[in-house]
């Protein structure tokens, strides 16, 4: 499973590797904690071998369905990294 996280202070993307019968968790790989790709990370898609995902959702920019701050909003950031870890090969 890959997952985001990007609140409480600590966005990062992971990777939760589950066993056999995926009913337990038997490993956490960080793929990014705290870089300049994890500003309110969010929405991703794997293809193949590789995680994409928004860096910047800007989604703090946004409340009660209204825009907030548009002359802060900057282009979105689409990132990629590899879900093959070098122990993986």
């Amino acid at each position: 499973m890959v997952g985001i996280q990007n609140s409480l202070g600590s966005p990062r993307v992971a990777v939760v590797r589950l066993d056999a019968n995926q009913a337990q968790t038997v490993g956490l790989t960080l793929l990014e904690y705290r870089t300049q790709f994890t500003h309110l990370p969010t929405t991703g898609a794997i293809v193949g071998d590789t995680f994409y995902y928004i860096t910047n959702s800007q989604f703090d920019h946004y409340q009660d369905g209204k825009l907030l701050r548009t002359d802060e909003l900057v282009p979105n950031t689409v990132a990629k990294v590899s879900l093959v870890q070098p122990s993986d090969k």
